[in-house]
């Protein structure tokens, strides 16, 4: 018995590690990823802490701890991309930590490494513990939140310390100030929308709301927000309504779905591991009910229904939302596999869901796709396609074989395991079309300090960060920064000459006066303004399928300067070509 932990915990590390692949090895890719980056590059920058900033404007969209954590990172390590991606890594390793711990608590040891498991090797775990973005971060505010009113709850039932009574309610009013300061006042609303009702149920309300809990909420959240509204006027306003308000209860943020929008998102983020913890079946579950299992199961139950309920009827949906219900999934899974007499059956289903997941994947990759699918995908999807495929075959045998073996939920997971290695040349190809880190490398040695970078109703993020330098955006609204916030402080900071955001015309402006040197960035479909960049002599110094780069726009000056210019025009041969 002592033999077998070991190796399941080294299937978890493995699993845990194998999520870090290659996690630095593509570029950043726009737009979520190269804002965020940007905004903690400013940070570490010494934009300051507290209020985050893009491209030199405050951004109130998002509060400041996932950027610190990004900026600090930065900060050690240098601005690479597995610097800021480390934030969300080691979110996610932290939440799998607490994962695994709680499941031990509730179900016993022998079973908490499958909890592990299927928390790690979740596809929505995967994907965002590689992003930088806020997400991974909050799921561990969160997780932590409930894991401490639980037992807040459970243990005021029991014989524990009164300092122990105290601590919980601490723990986890402290975590949702650090949801809070991660990303807004959804980081209180998931918690306290699982345990109010449970307390209720457990005759126990006390125990969410001990004062010493919701004071040292207070005496954290209280202090920030007046610091940031000193800073920047209007702020809890912007946050409360635009924010968290207008997000979830109107289409203003242009994020809607249907209303069983995250249904097959939560089927497919946790497969295989929604089917094990359902596998259990209803008998076995009513059975359990009676039994001194029944408050952990229902508490589990109401972590993933009443957030998923929430979630959709908000106006606000994306994939990311439903990652604070993984660890719920995975904690029912290593429930439902403590139950001994249902395993062969669960495993057999997950392994005919990985055959039957199989024949598209092998189809695209065999090339029986249809080709005008096939016209829309990266070169890279056929050969991913049919390596994966090739792997949910094998994985589907090896699990309908070692169905009843203790490590059949490693066979199970065996695919997500491999998914970073298998995904990592396709990662690659799709972030090299959609980032900037190439033009930035080949243009960077030609832009002095003193040039300015205009972006004619565009902005790259990410030619942000790996030049290292604002952009001057020439816009009718703010909306190319991507920043519900830079959109609303338009009107007043439009025109301002410390401001990067500027009148829609004042690119017609730079290009006729050059009063400094210019270098225009607007995206290929943008022909006119092309056209009347080509007319004023500016050259192509970079083109691909998203932006065009021209330039420079130089003042008069002596023959110097102009030769200069003509250095500038000349760029790297194979990168930079003529203009047209």
């Amino acid at each position: 018995m002592r033999g077998r932990i070991p190796l399941e915990g080294a299937w978890v590390l493995l699993a845990a590690l194998a999520g870090a692949f290659g996690v630095g090895a593509y570029a950043l890719i726009e737009p979520d990823e190269g804002r965020n980056a940007a905004i903690a590059l400013e940070m570490a920058g010494g934009s300051g802490w507290l209020v985050p900033h893009l491209d030199g404007l405050p951004f109130l969209d998002k509060p400041f701890l996932f950027f610190a954590a990004a900026a600090a990172a930065i900060r050690l390590f240098g601005a690479a991309e597995w610097a800021v991606r480390l934030p969300s890594l080691l979110a996610t390793w932290a939440t799998l930590g607490l994962t695994l711990w709680f499941s031990r608590r509730l179900f016993g040891r022998e079973t908490a490494w499958v909890a592990g498991t299927a928390f790690a090797t979740a596809l929505l775990t995967l994907a965002y513990a590689r992003i930088v973005i806020f997400d991974a971060l909050l799921t561990f505010f969160v997780t932590l939140a409930l894991i401490a009113f639980y037992l807040a709850i459970e243990e005021r039932r029991g014989d524990a310390g009164r300092a122990r009574r105290i601590l919980w309610p601490m723990v986890a009013w402290a975590a949702m100030a650090g949801g809070v300061f991660t990303k807004g006042p959804v980081a209180l609303l998931l918690p306290l929308l699982v345990a109010v009702p449970f307390a209720a149920w457990r005759r126990r309300p006390g125990a969410v709301w001990h004062p010493a809990g919701w004071l040292l909420h207070l005496a954290l959240v209280v202090p920030w927000v007046a610091l940031v509204e000193r800073a920047v006027p209007g702020f809890l306003h912007y946050s409360l309504v635009t924010e968290s308000w207008q997000r979830l209860t109107t289409d203003a943020m242009d994020r809607t779905g249907p209303p069983w929008y995250f249904l097959p998102v939560l089927a497919g983020g946790a497969f295989p591991w929604i089917v094990v913890a359902l596998a259990a079946g209803w008998r076995r579950a009513r059975e359990a009910m009676r039994g001194e299992q029944r408050p952990a199961l229902v508490f589990l139950g109401l972590w993933i229904a009443l957030p998923l309920v929430f979630l959709s009827l908000s106006h606000s949906k994306r994939p990311g939302y439903v990652l604070p219900l993984m660890p719920a999934v995975a904690l029912l899974a290593a429930w439902s596999w403590s139950l001994a007499g249902a395993r062969r059956r669960t495993v057999r289903v997950a392994a005919v869901g990985w055959l039957a997941l199989s024949v598209p994947f092998l189809a695209v990759g065999g090339g029986l796709a249809p080709a005008r699918l096939l016209a829309k995908v990266a070169s890279r999807v056929p050969p991913t396609a049919a390596a994966l495929g090739a792997v949910m075959l094998v994985t589907a045998a090896l699990a309908w074989l070692a169905a009843r073996q203790r490590l059949a939920p490693a066979a199970l997971s065996l695919p997500l395991v491999l998914l970073p290695v298998l995904c990592a040349p396709l990662m690659a190809e799709i972030a090299e079309s959609r980032s900037s880190k190439a033009m930035a490398a080949a243009v960077a040695p030609l832009l002095d300090p003193a040039t300015t970078v205009m972006g004619i109703e565009t902005f790259s993020s990410t030619l942000a960060f790996y030049l290292g330098r604002k952009i001057t955006v020439s816009t009718a609204s703010g909306a190319p920064l991507r920043s519900n916030y830079a959109v609303h402080l338009y009107p007043e900071v439009a025109g301002l000459e410390s401001s990067p955001l500027q009148p829609p015309e004042a690119w017609r402006d730079a290009l006729a006066s050059c009063a400094r040197p210019h270098v225009f960035l607007l995206k290929t479909r943008y022909e006119r303004e092309r056209a009347a960049l080509a007319a004023a002599g500016l050259p192509t110094l970079w083109a691909d399928e998203r932006l065009i780069l021209m330039g420079p726009c130089r003042p008069p000056g002596p023959p110097v300067e102009e030769a200069g210019a003509k250095r500038l025009r000349g760029g790297q041969r194979g990168t930079i070509g003529p203009g047209p």
